[in-house]
């Protein structure tokens, strides 16, 4: 069988302690793979840098709305009781009012008395000077 051709050994070099040393190739292949791994991590930093400050707005801005939003509901509330009051007291009034409607004359009552005052009508009536004037002048 033919023989495959084989790639070109490397030479390895040992350093001062004793371990082996890369030849240049291989040196600039991992650089690059570390330059590349450098700048997904920062691109992946930037991303969650972005994330987190949206994050934060979003978190302001709800923080904001909350607010805002107790505070019209305390307003409502307020007016609410405000209300409850009013109510309450128109209550109090329009029960005073019946009260004294019942205690007030009926229609029929009033048509009674009109017949008693026109049986006796009173403007026929003698006043005390009258009646003095008129025994004055008898005597």
């Amino acid at each position: 069988m033919p023989e495959m051709p084989q790639p070109p050994k490397q030479e390895v070099k040992k350093n001062i302690f004793g371990k082996e040393e890369s030849s240049p190739n291989i040196i600039a292949d991992v650089a690059a793979q570390v330059n590349n791994v450098s700048r997904s991590v920062k691109t992946v930093e930037d991303r969650f840098s972005t994330m987190h400050k949206k994050a934060q707005v979003t978190e302001q801005n709800m923080i904001a709305n909350d607010k805002k939003l107790f505070g019209e509901i305390k307003i409502i509330n307020s007016e609410l009781m405000d209300l409850k009051s009013e109510i309450a007291d128109m209550k109090e009034k329009l029960i005073l009012l019946v009260k004294e409607l019942k205690l007030s004359a009926t229609k029929e009552e009033v048509g009674v008395l009109q017949k008693y005052l026109s049986y006796w009508e009173p403007m026929n009536f003698v006043t005390r000077a009258e009646l003095e004037k008129a025994t004055v002048k008898k005597k």
